[in-house]
């Protein structure tokens, strides 16, 4: 058997090409749905899987973990970014029943975007300790936030309250969530009404009081996304700073 664990602690992809790789059987929600993944991959990328796959636990003997509350769509579109480390556009040449899937829009003819799918992929990567998947989740909610084309994609009630009730409000996504509401002056879209979750609203009322909202995207102060990445050290900050500086 040929092991390729080790790629996780450097970073690099695991060998999939390899002969006589493992497969870990993963059974997701009430209704069962049965997945078969690379092990490496599951492990490289999840500590979580990591831990249950090779540590010891009854998982890493039968290589099977079921995800009791999780939803089969957003696992499956996990496992195609596990894979292919992209979300499904028709500029990668991925089927139409996959980007409809991401899209949200199951049997629909007409795409329409939603940021609902890439804010549940981020919780799902903070969950299970994704962080690869956290960071092109929020690369791509951002980019999608602040597009200058674009003056109506922004996060609805529904969604940011799903982040907030499952993240803690500082994790970058829900800073992200209030510094653009904010700065983007945004209220109109988080109506008091159709919000449920008060720690948002307890924010957004915070950074309102540390100054005035711009309503203009050339004026948000934290354009830089890096500003919302993890970082290891000074030096990746710096390089992924460079990076992605808009």
């Amino acid at each position: 058997m040929v092991s390729t664990t080790g790629a996780a602690a450097k970073g690099t992809r695991p060998r999939l090409s390899a002969p006589g790789l493992k497969f870990a059987t993963v059974t997701v929600g009430n209704e069962h749905k049965r997945f078969v993944v690379h092990e490496d991959l599951l492990t490289n990328h999840s500590t979580f899987f990591r831990a249950a796959l090779t540590g010891g636990f009854k998982e890493s003997i039968d290589k099977a973990v079921h995800l009791e509350d999780q939803d089969s769509r957003i696992f499956e579109l996990f496992v195609h970014w596990l894979y292919y480390q992209n979300f499904p556009a028709q500029k990668y040449n991925d089927d139409k029943d996959t980007i409809e899937l991401y899209l949200g829009n199951v049997g629909v003819v007409k795409f329409e975007f939603r940021l609902d799918t890439l804010i549940r992929l981020y919780v799902f990567g903070d969950k299970y300790d994704a962080k690869a998947l956290r960071h092109e989740a929020i690369t791509e909610i951002f980019n999608r936030i602040l597009n200058p084309f674009s003056t109506d994609e922004f996060p609805e009630a529904e969604s940011i309250d799903y982040a907030f009730a499952h993240l803690d409000a500082e994790t970058p996504l829900c800073r992200l969530l209030v510094d653009t509401t904010w700065s983007l002056d945004q209220l109109d879209f988080v109506d008091p009404d159709k919000i449920g979750s008060l720690s948002f609203m307890r924010s957004v009322w915070k950074r309102y009081k540390s100054g005035n909202s711009t309503g203009s995207i050339e004026k948000f102060d934290n354009k830089n996304v890096c500003h919302y990445h993890e970082h290891v050290d000074a030096a990746e900050r710096e390089e992924c700073s460079v990076r992605f500086k808009r």
